[in-house]
């Protein structure tokens, strides 16, 4: 589904002059590749209106999914020996990257296993702002081990979407009593800047007409899902 203004006014366009009206289009979540038709009709006061409507026919595809990478991890633990140890707090910083498509909203949900707890000052759940492709977010996290966790650290990140129906949980691979030094080595979890391409089909293989119009009227599309905008033409 489309929401856009319905009608854009030019006061006075002058013999030769030319006017760009640029009307924003806001797309609701599709899953599959949809056709859209939009009819756009030019009238003037006086009666000179264009002889017939432009009817303008494009598709709609999924953005494209997100390929979220750990880049690495750093620690902090209490004893200040580099390892992680049961019944011990440590502070962690998790570095991610975006190799995929563009996360709206973004909250990184900290899962912990059987023995792992969060400290009193720290999150379930964190805000992110915006995850867009290539960029990399850190995470701040410190949690406590008991004596129960005797090798594996079960400790994941999940990374969600406003609307909670995107989800890519992210594990970090931690073992007990293993000396790590500032930062560990970047782990790639799926997929890799290099080879991922986040252009849409309608992005590609783009027709261009042979005919020569000088008094054409352009119209270029762009179609952005918006899920934090608060203009009056979005629904609630």
């Amino acid at each position: 589904m489309l929401f856009f203004r319905v009608s854009n006014v030019v006061e006075r366009l002058s013999p030769g002059a030319s006017e760009k009206i640029v009307i924003p289009l806001l797309s609701s979540s599709v899953k599959a590749k949809v056709q859209v038709k939009v009819k756009i009709e030019l009238k003037e006061r006086n009666g000179f209106d264009l002889e017939s409507p432009v009817l303008l026919a494009f598709e709609c595809a999924p953005a494209p999914k997100p390929v979220i990478a750990l880049v690495e991890v750093r620690l902090n633990d209490a004893s200040g020996n580099g390892r992680i140890e049961p019944r011990e707090s440590v502070e962690f910083t998790v570095r991610l990257q975006n190799q995929g498509g563009e996360v709206k909203l973004p909250i990184a949900e900290i899962l912990l296993g059987e023995g792992v707890f969060l400290t009193p000052d720290s999150k379930q759940e964190i805000k992110l702002n915006s995850f867009r492709t290539g960029e990399t977010k850190d995470v701040v996290f410190s949690v406590f081990t008991s004596a129960d966790v005797k090798s594996a650290l079960p400790i994941s990140i999940s990374i969600k979407d406003a609307t909670r129906s995107l989800s890519t949980i992210v594990p970090l691979g931690l073992t007990l009593n293993k000396t790590y030094a500032k930062s560990i080595s970047s782990v790639a979890i799926a997929g890799s800047a290099k080879d991922t391409d986040t252009r849409s089909d309608v992005d590609i293989d783009i027709p261009k007409s042979k005919q020569n119009n000088p008094d054409a009227i352009a119209i270029i599309l762009g179609i952005v899902l918006s899920l934090d905008c608060r203009c009056s033409l979005c629904p609630t």
